[in-house]
């Protein structure tokens, strides 16, 4: 995030006897650990926040000031003197609140002048989130969830759309399975990581069982990652068999098993090949480990997206890590 402002040092050079056009100084402030949203700064708390103030333009003998302050405290100071061009830099680690971070430059004659100066506003959040948790952190959480390809609503509640989309996140960065986000879980976002890759890039429109970590993800084509959802295959004694089959029959609505729009990509081999074996369906109960019959649950709240997404005669991938 940067913030430029040039102004014109007056009133400093009128004491030192200087003409006004003699120098003009320009101070520039860029801060680190911080991302825009919504019209503002935000950050982490309990994280590193750190800037770089810099100045040109600036008479022999001025300082420049950089200064870190949290509720009318100041947290941290640096000061480097500065002739010309020159910079000064720092971090803090605050808990939650409104940070200013501001730059000054001070000339020679030991009064700033009102323009020689730089500001970000920054809003601290707490970094963790649980159900009915609400607010900046939890619109910020939905937004980096759904931009990284989780199927999350923008509600500004973390409600229980929110914790499947976190499980399927914790899921891929491979820490534990459940439904609140940490400080683990907002760095991670905070930093873009955790991204589901296709791992079948080159094969058109398609989709991706990745057994191991319990997730389906809808692709593109390009390899393109659409949407990535919390999943749960077969138990040891019903395994989800592994391989690549094509989508062959759609069941809209809810069946007598209470699956809900369901989409086969097996047949019953066993019985009749008209039959169909194993499908991804929405459930009432989808857990963070194998347990379906074979089939690949997902939440209730996701099974008509998925069945409309889904076109018979395409291809879906089931495969370990």
């Amino acid at each position: 995030m940067r913030l430029r402002g040039s102004v014109v040092v007056a009133a400093g050079l009128a004491a030192l006897g200087l003409p006004a056009s003699a120098s003009a100084a320009d101070v520039t402030l860029e801060t680190s650990g911080t991302q825009p949203f919504e019209r503002r700064v935000v950050a982490l708390g309990g994280e590193p926040i750190g800037a770089v103030a810099r100045v040109s333009g600036a008479l022999p003998g001025s300082t420049l000031t950089l200064a870190f302050v949290q509720r009318g405290r100041t947290l941290g100071t640096v000061q480097e003197p500065v002739s010309g061009s020159g910079q000064a830099s720092g971090s803090v680690v605050v808990p939650p609140g409104a940070l200013t971070v501001r730059a000054q430059l001070t000339p020679p004659g030991g009064t700033p002048a009102a323009g020689d100066s730089a500001a970000t506003a920054v809003r601290v959040m707490e970094p963790g989130s649980r159900a009915g948790a609400r607010g900046v952190r939890v619109r910020w959480l939905q937004r980096q969830l759904a931009a990284l390809g989780y199927a999350v609503r923008l509600t500004g509640v973390h409600d229980a759309h929110t914790s499947n989309a976190v499980i399927a996140y914790r899921k891929v960065l491979r820490i534990a399975r459940v439904g609140a986000a940490s400080a683990a879980v907002f760095r991670a976002a905070m930093e873009g990581r955790g991204a589901y890759a296709a791992r079948f890039p080159r094969a058109g429109r398609h989709v991706e069982a990745d057994l191991t970590r319990q997730v389906l993800a809808l692709v593109e084509p390009g390899g393109k990652v659409v949407r990535v959802y919390h999943t749960s295959s077969g138990r040891p004694r019903f395994k989800t068999p592994l391989g690549v089959y094509r989508f062959w029959r759609k069941e809209r609505g809810l069946n007598s098993r209470k699956m809900l729009h369901t989409v086969y990509f097996t047949r019953d081999k066993k019985t009749k090949p008209t039959r169909p074996a194993c499908g991804i369906h929405g459930y009432f109960a989808v857990p963070v480990y194998p347990y379906s019959h074979c089939c690949l649950r997902v939440p209730l709240a996701d099974a008509l997206t998925i069945y409309r997404w889904v076109r018979r005669g395409e291809r879906i991938y089931v495969y370990r890590r």
